[in-house]
C-alpha cells in the first residue's frame, strides 16, 4: 500500500468498515427478532411465514389492479419493480429472521444428500446475515460473482 493510500485511508476509514457500519443495525434487528421466534410452535412459524408471502401476493394484485388502465405504460413496471422491492425491504428482517429460526429447528436433523447421509448443524453466522442483505439490496449480484471467479 503506497503512503498516500495509508494517509486517505487513515483519514478517510476503509470502505468495508463504513460498509459494515450501516449493515450492522440490519442484522441486529434481525437478531432481536429471531430471539422472538423461539417461542413459536413449527405450525406458527410457517404460518408466519405464509401470511407474508400471501400479504404479498394480495398485495401486488391490489397494486396491478389499481394500475391496470396504465399497464401498458412502460413507467408502470418500473412502479411494479419499485411496489415489490419496497414490500420486500419492509419485510426482509422478519423473514431473515424466519430462516434463520427455521435453520435453528432443523439442527440435528438426517437428510438424504446426493446418496449420503448429512446431519444440518447449521443457524445463520451474523457474516451470513451481511451476505444476505447485500445481496437482497442488490449490491452485488450473479453477474458480479460469475466474474469475480475470472
Amino acid at each position: 500500500m503506497s503512503l498516500f493510500s495509508k494517509i486517505v485511508t487513515g483519514i478517510l476509514g476503509k470502505k468495508s468498515d463504513k460498509d459494515l457500519k450501516v449493515l450492522s443495525p440490519f442484522v441486529n434487528k434481525i437478531n432481536d427478532y429471531y430471539k422472538t421466534l423461539s417461542s413459536l410452535t413449527d405450525d406458527q412459524l410457517k404460518v408466519k411465514f405464509s401470511s407474508i408471502s400471501e400479504n404479498f401476493k394480495n398485495s401486488e394484485e391490489d397494486f396491478k389492479d389499481s394500475n391496470k388502465d396504465n399497464s401498458d405504460d412502460e413507467d408502470y413496471f418500473k412502479k411494479l419493480d419499485q411496489f415489490q422491492k419496497d414490500f420486500l425491504d419492509s419485510k426482509m428482517i422478519e423473514v431473515f429472521a424466519i430462516v434463520k429460526d427455521a435453520a435453528r429447528r432443523l439442527v440435528d436433523s438426517k437428510f438424504t444428500v446426493m446418496g449420503q447421509e448429512t446431519v444440518w448443524d447449521m443457524i445463520h453466522y451474523d457474516v451470513q446475515l451481511i451476505g444476505g442483505v447485500v445481496l437482497h439490496q442488490g449490491k452485488i449480484g450473479f453477474n458480479h460473482l460469475i466474474l469475480e471467479l475470472f
